[in-house]
């Protein structure tokens, strides 16, 4: 469910804001849908950063447990609630990235409350978001919100603070109640915290910035539930990095080096105690609220009111927690209970497992301690007698719904091929599926549970690529990371595997290993089959350099090895030095290789090997002085068009592939391309040889054709309609069975480009390639920019060839690997058959009214969203959603239709998302209002409908509006200092 493909020009501008193309979100309209499901224990797994808490765990009054992580895949974020017996209450998905992290857990009334962030090293306020789940597990509100610390203030309202606001929010509906800023937006805090004193008071600390990365001190302050400031004080030096607690007229803050005991009267130091390295504030214990401080070596006790350390003693610490009024503390064999006011030893039983996540669930007799014997490894619940230590059990965490890694290809005889992977860790399991494409019924499904790299740490997910030719399927499983996560040297090992076309039983596995142990982060390309159905495979592996060429990133090797399909023993392989990090550079001809240079001590650029025993057939030099690009389109059984690595230069060429000479090159001068306002995607090539990108110029629909005839012609053309108000950009062309080509377009507001949340919409048409007209255009997906719709995003690997995974059987039916997203349940891969069959030809418009475009923090402004249709027929499950610049809550929300009928209103995410039924000359309005609260740099209300995809538009401009607002002169302290 990723992509590691490179993009010609800017691309990576294009995925942003083309989402799909096959991917297909679980709104369109469906022939069929085959997807992956899996069940497995959650894992814990969170992100290392500074600032923000990072949790993995959380515990109810009752003795359930909260666990948070992620999936198999990472695409989502998980949270379990465990039964205190260790059976599944609910789990619960939410959207993820790589970075996502929980940085608060609180049961709340068989429900969950969680703040989730990023990480990029520091804690960030981006990104952030905040979900209240009901007894069942179900989304019961989401804001996309900065997080990071909550305090709960009474039963009807929750304080939350991130690196530089602090909110109330009302608990049951998630609206804010009052939000105030302190410290700089989009600030990457390395400290802070929040805590209420039980009184209705908070006390939150800010950092405050003085210049890129650097701060001058905090910012601490009381405020009571109502956001009445008691004081405000500026504290000088390394920044206040916690707030632990508050007990009778102290509040606990934290810097590097010390603790300090603050009057709550005005904040000003009453004591202060060193802190030793690598000790942290467990929490505070005892009537008197005493701070707890531990480390990997020691734990001690200070007295709240002056300071003085009360006792402590030498351990060794592997995980320690406060729970009913004692401590409880792990070391490497031991559990132990101490006396939170002597230190003195309750008990001591035996406890063994090295990771510690938490304790706590005590329900007056037992507790709960989550903990694993190693990373990635299912986490154990164990229950304990509080009295005694007496293990009453030990559960594995119960298995929960994961996702599935995956895609699909199609075999020989037409059939779609689903493939899937499970498994994270090192040990995976690899799923064929043949599928009946008019169907979509599975005709034989197998299961190879044995596939595992050599690296046993890798924590990362695993990635399926398939060759389906000559009746055999070809696997390999890729490593999936960036070069920021690559680890340090090690011998790595990648499976390919061969299976049966006719029912997917394995022919054979092998394990592709550098044999000198240099690599420090290889990839594995996907595999190709010959006419004979021997595998060919790639390997690239990152390489030290001799200093001073290139540091420790720019060399290594790329290996190709053919493998036999008896038994998967090498007949060749073939070496060489060349520029890493793209295993896929190289392509077939015939049963021969084309290897993409530069090589290294050479000047040739591209060779062709041959396929019987790895030698260099011809070489060429073609561009020598910059390289081949990835990009090699097969313009016949004989030809290819090449590309220089850098593209802006307006260079291309044809090569005779049985001579490797050189039939034209040409020169169209260099291509200006600036990001974002234009992107060229991936081309295909026509018949008669011509190559056809799709493409966005000046932020508007482009096409571009590089003739096949040697003149350097580069015929570019805008596809209309266009708008200046909107992104419009062409994503990829696709052929159906009867040689019609159909475009697949994306459309989103200009001034959305940076807003976030921003909403998009992707459309597939028709398109003409002799007028460049497109067709009525069909809505296939779209993003909402909700928290449990952001993992919709999903993008073919454009540089792969992309009919390897979308075809068009026939005008009317598109089928593809796409992505399954129906919050709560996890995002897995699946293979889908759209049905494009026109059930209606009309017009779908939005627009959007508010009572003012002036507005200020504290403010409400209304809005009125209305849907129009003109159209030949009634439609089905059209949809309406805006996008708000706070995410404060939509108050009053009603629907109000004329010649429409079920209208089904959703605020829970604090944007608007409505479904109707619609007649012709018919039309819904929404009619709502917003807290403003910060001024965002981008203060757009913007709003989107689009129809089911049986709909088909001419013109989807008008399937966009938005009003920009602006601060107002005058402010009336909602959120001032």
């Amino acid at each position: 469910m990723r992509s590691t493909s490179h993009y010609r020009c800017s691309a990576l501008a294009f995925v942003a804001a083309f989402i799909l193309a096959g991917a297909i979100d679980a709104r369109a309209d469906d022939a069929w849908s085959n997807p992956w499901h899996a069940s497995a224990p959650p894992t814990l797994s969170p992100t290392q950063a500074l600032g923000k808490p990072q949790v993995t765990v959380g515990f109810a009054a009752d003795g359930d447990v909260l666990l948070s992580g992620h999936t198999f895949t990472g695409v989502d974020g998980t949270l379990t609630r465990v039964a205190g017996d260790g059976s599944l209450r609910w789990s619960s998905n939410v959207r993820s990235t790589a970075s996502l992290f929980a940085s608060a857990v609180q049961a709340d009334d068989g429900g969950a409350i969680a703040a989730f962030g990023s990480s990029e090293g520091v804690s960030r306020d981006d990104g952030n978001f905040l979900v209240r789940f009901d007894p069942s597990g179900a989304r019961r509100w989401s804001r996309f919100i900065a997080t990071g610390w909550l305090a709960r203030v009474g039963a009807t309202r929750l304080a939350n603070a991130g690196c530089a606001t602090l909110t109330m929010l009302d608990v049951d509906s998630g609206d804010v109640l009052w939000q105030r800023p302190y410290g700089a937006p989009d600030w990457d805090c390395r400290g802070g915290g929040l805590v209420g004193d039980g009184a209705g008071n908070l006390y939150a600390a800010f950092e405050i910035p003085s210049g890129v990365g650097a701060i001058s001190g905090s910012r601490l302050v009381r405020i009571d539930a109502d956001g009445r400031e008691a004081w405000n004080i500026a504290v000088a030096g390394s920044g206040i990095r916690s707030v632990p607690g508050t007990v009778g007229s102290i509040v606990l803050t934290t810097d590097a080096t010390t603790i300090q005991g603050r009057s709550i009267a005005d904040g000003h130091v009453v004591w202060q105690a060193a802190i030793g390295n690598g000790e942290r504030v467990l929490g505070v214990v005892g009537a008197s609220g005493d701070p707890v401080l531990v480390s990997y070596g020691s734990i001690r006790v200070l007295a709240a009111a002056s300071g003085d350390e009360r006792w402590s003693q030498a351990a060794h610490v592997t995980g320690a927690d406060i729970v009913g009024g004692a401590l409880i503390v792990a070391g490497d064999s031991t559990l132990e209970r101490l006396d939170a006011a002597t230190g003195t030893q309750a008990w001591s039983t035996a406890f063994t497992d090295p990771i510690w996540f938490g304790a706590g669930g005590y329900d007056g007799t037992t507790f709960a301690i989550v903990s694993t014997s190693a990373w990635l490894q299912p986490p154990t619940v164990s229950r304990f007698d509080f009295a005694s230590g007496t293990t009453t059990s030990t559960p594995t965490a119960p298995p929960i719904a994961q996702p599935v890694e995956g895609s699909t290809a199609f075999m020989a005889d037409g059939r779609a091929l689903g493939i899937g992977v499970t498994g994270k860790g090192g040990d995976y399991a690899i799923h064929l599926r043949a599928l009946d494409t008019p169907t979509g019924t599975t005709d034989w499904e197998a299961v190879d549970p044995g596939n595992s790299f050599s690296y046993r740490d890798w924590t990362g997910v695993a990635e399926p690529a398939v060759a389906a030719d000559a009746g055999a399927i070809a696997v390999t499983l890729q490593a999936y990371w960036g070069l920021d996560e690559c680890p340090y040297t090690f011998t790595q090992a990648y499976p390919v595997s061969l299976y049966r076309a006719s029912d997917g039983a394995r022919t054979w596995q092998v394990s592709l290993a550098d044999p000198q142990g240099l690599s420090r982060c290889s990839r594995v390309s996907r595999p190709r089959l010959d006419g004979a159905g021997d595998a060919f495979v790639a390997v690239d592996e990152f390489r030290q350099c001799p200093l001073p060429l290139g540091g420790s990133w720019g060399c290594g090797r790329n290996t190709v090895y053919k493998l036999a399909r008896t038994d998967g023993h090498v007949l060749w392989r073939a070496d060489d030095d060349t520029r890493t990090g793209d295993p896929d550079r190289w392509s077939m001809v015939g049963d021969d290789v084309l290897r993409y240079g530069p090589f290294a001590g050479s000047t040739d650029t591209i060779r062709r090997i041959s396929g019987t025993d790895g030698h260099v057939l011809w070489s060429s030099t073609v561009f020598s002085g910059d390289g081949i690009s990835s990009e090699v389109h097969r313009i016949d059984d004989t030809h290819v068009v090449v590309f220089p690595l850098f593209y802006g230069s307006g260079q291309w060429a044809l090569l005779d592939t049985s001579t490797g000479a050189t039939t034209w090159l040409a020169d169209a001068g260099p291509q200006s391309c600036p990001y974002p306002a234009c992107y060229d995607a991936a081309g295909v090539v026509l018949p008669g040889g011509d190559l056809l990108y799709p493409a966005q110029r000046d932020y508007g629909m482009a096409v571009r054709r590089l003739h096949n005839d040697g003149s350097g012609t580069i015929e570019t053309r805008i596809v209309g309609p266009n708008d200046p108000s909107l992104i419009s950009g062409l994503g990829h062309f696709v052929a159906d069975a009867g040689g019609q080509w159909h475009a697949f377009l994306s459309r989103r507001l200009r001034r959305a480009a940076h807003a976030s949340p921003a909403g998009s919409v992707e459309f597939i048409a028709p398109f003409d390639l002799a007028t460049g007209i497109l067709g009525a255009q069909q809505a296939v997906s779209a993003f909402n920019g909700d928290a449990d719709d952001w993992s919709l995003l999903q993008w073919f690997d454009w540089q792969a060839d992309p009919l390897d995974s979308l075809r068009m059987p026939d005008g009317d039916h598109l089928l593809g690997s796409a992505i399954e997203k129906q919050a709560p349940a996890p995002t897995t891969a699946s293979t889908r058959m759209i049905d494009l069959t026109v059930t209606a030809r009309g017009d779908l418009a939005v627009h959007v009214d508010v009572d003012r475009t002036q507005v200020a923090p504290g403010d409400r402004v209304s809005f009125v969203l209305r849907a129009t249709y003109t159209g030949d027929a009634p439609i089905a499950g059209a949809h309406l959603a805006a996008m708000l610049p706070w995410s404060s809550g939509v108050a009053d929300a009603t629907c109000v239709v004329q010649s429409a009928s079920q209208c089904e209103l959703d605020v829970a995410s604090g944007n608007v998302n409505a479904t109707f039924d619609v007649a012709p000359g018919g039309s819904i309005e929404v009619h709502g209002n917003v807290r403003v609260l910060d001024i965002p740099a981008i203060p757009l209300l913007s709003a989107m409908a689009y129809g089911p995809t049986g709909l088909a538009e001419q013109d989807t401009i008008d399937n966009f509006a938005g009003v920009m607002l602006a601060q107002s002169l005058f402010v009336d302290g909602f959120d001032a200092p």
